[in-house]
């Protein structure tokens, strides 16, 4: 029970710093990503969709894919993951970070989104997307998760 809160508690913590770099430097900035958090990006610049529906409704279908393939503590660590990635792209932004030097916004950004794939990585999930995707070849083909999300 001991490992089960500190896992959901160290994917909440990654979950808030995934949305604090999607909220706070890659929207603001229009910096688009790759995977599902880029298609969530295109549907706010596009059409004015809420990143938190996109992101719960896209990552929802992959989840449900992941349930198939995937270990049930996995899947209910990666749905946790998205449940608080999506609450946490609710919460308003009261200071965004504009810049006429996007780069500083993009790497800052990245690095931040690394930290968070790493903390929840680390606890037995996934932000789904792409990384559910990885965690689906590693198990079956054996190949590192780094090499597959790239790969994706």
């Amino acid at each position: 029970m001991k490992v089960i809160f500190k896992n959901g508690l160290q994917i909440i913590v990654g979950a808030l710093v995934y949305a604090l770099a999607i909220n706070y430097f890659l929207i603001p900035n229009r910096i688009g990503e790759g995977g599902v958090t880029g298609l969530t990006a295109l549907g706010y610049y596009t059409l004015r969709i809420s990143p938190a529906l996109t992101n719960i409704v896209l990552n929802g279908i992959l989840i449900l894919i992941g349930f198939k393939f995937l270990k049930r503590e996995t899947v209910f660590y990666s749905l946790w993951a998205v449940l608080w990635i999506s609450l946490f792209l609710r919460v308003p932004v009261f200071l965004p970070y504009h810049t006429t030097q996007t780069v500083i916004a993009a790497i800052t950004g990245g690095v931040l989104m690394g930290i968070s794939m790493g903390l929840i990585f680390r606890a037995k999930g996934t932000i789904a997307g792409s990384t559910i995707l990885a965690k689906i070849v590693n198990r079956y083909f054996g190949i590192r998760n780094g090499s597959a999300m790239l790969f994706f």
